[in-house]
């Protein structure tokens, strides 16, 4: 056992929610952020927007676009500047 003077005070106001996935079916919705987006998305610059549409990928799968960043790194056998 772990006395609770040992323990960080910022884990002490950790708290968790009893709420189950049942309970959110129907209820968990990103319909009005994407809404906000596009709407932002639909105002601004194409500088911004090519800068949102690079980004997108990484929000939607992150483990695919670390993977294709590291298949593009070259580290070793670049060319020398003289």
């Amino acid at each position: 056992m772990i006395p609770l003077q040992e323990i960080h005070t910022m884990w002490t106001r950790f708290t968790f929610s009893n709420v189950s996935s049942s309970q959110l079916k129907g209820q968990l919705s990103i319909q009005r952020e994407f809404d906000l987006v596009l709407n932002h998305f639909k105002d601004i610059d194409i500088a911004r927007k090519l800068t949102i549409k690079h980004k997108l990928p990484d929000i939607v799968c992150p483990l695919m676009s670390m993977l294709l960043l590291a298949s593009k790194i070259k580290t070793k056998g670049a060319p020398k500047s003289y």
